[in-house]
This record gives structure tokens, sequence and C-alpha cells, in this order.
């Protein structure tokens, strides 16, 4: 009986990471977010990246999205290589962030509900329920993949 590492050893790499590097300029100098890092996920595998705040863990996220480019080294996707966002990767953000100053009540730094009724604006914001994970995801693919 042959062990998991064997096994594993034998699977096809599915995303790879090389040599990520990604060096930030500032006005005060460069910063070093990511530096060679390098790992290979295979079909079926899952994997975490855990890390104190400030590590890059974001930024290697960002960069195996295809949403940032690398300073040095390249991420592959069943052998190609991901330079810009790709259909088959898919990044969820922890936190609604792109404009956080807006919402339904103010939907423009200072502005009104564009001439609703401020009230009936809220009741309906008030009673809308977002969507749980498992009511907006088929959770029984997403098993069957892993």
């Amino acid at each position: 009986m042959e062990g998991f590492a064997m096994q594993a050893a034998r699977q096809v790499v599915k995303f790879r990471v090389e040599d990520a590097t990604k060096h930030c300029h500032t006005r005060t100098g460069v910063v070093h977010a990511l530096e060679g890092v390098s790992f290979d996920v295979r079909e079926g595998e899952l994997v975490c990246v855990l890390g104190p705040s400030g590590c890059g863990k974001s930024t290697l996220l960002w960069a195996m999205s295809g949403l940032h480019r690398l300073t040095r080294g390249r991420i592959l996707l069943d052998g190609a290589p991901v330079t810009r966002p790709h259909p088959a990767i898919v990044m969820i953000f922890q936190e609604a962030n792109l404009l956080p100053w807006r919402n339904l009540l103010r939907p423009r730094s200072g502005g009104e509900a564009n001439g609703l009724d401020k009230a009936r604006v809220k009741a309906a914001a008030d009673g809308y329920k977002l969507p749980t994970a498992y009511e907006s995801v088929n959770v029984e693919i997403i098993q069957a993949k892993i």
C-alpha cells in the first residue's frame, strides 16, 4: 500500500506559484510585499495561506487571481501563465470595501437617496436579507470537486 505522499506526488499540478516576488515603489522607498514564494497545488488539494498582518497574503492572492502583476516570478494555472483575470479563478473579498462610504441612503458623498423618500428606502434596506453562502453557492458542486 502506498502512502499519501506518493499518491500526491503523482497527481497533476493544477496551480503553481514560482518565485512570486512583488516590490512596490512608494515615496519612502521600496516595499518588499512578497519575496520568492513558490508552491504547487495539485488537483483536489485544499490550501490555506496563513501569516501575520502585512506579510503578503493578500498580495499573493491578488497575483494568483491575475489582478496584480508580479515584479518577478510567475503564476501558472494548468501550465498556462495567469497574467490577467481568468474565468476559472474567483477571488471573494472578506468585506465590500470598493466604495465603503456609499449605501442606499447616501449613494453619493453628501447626497440624498436620489430624491427618493428616505424613510421608504431605509425600511426597504432594513428588511433586505443578504443570501447566506449556502443559498448563493451550490455547495454540492464544490464538495464534489474537493
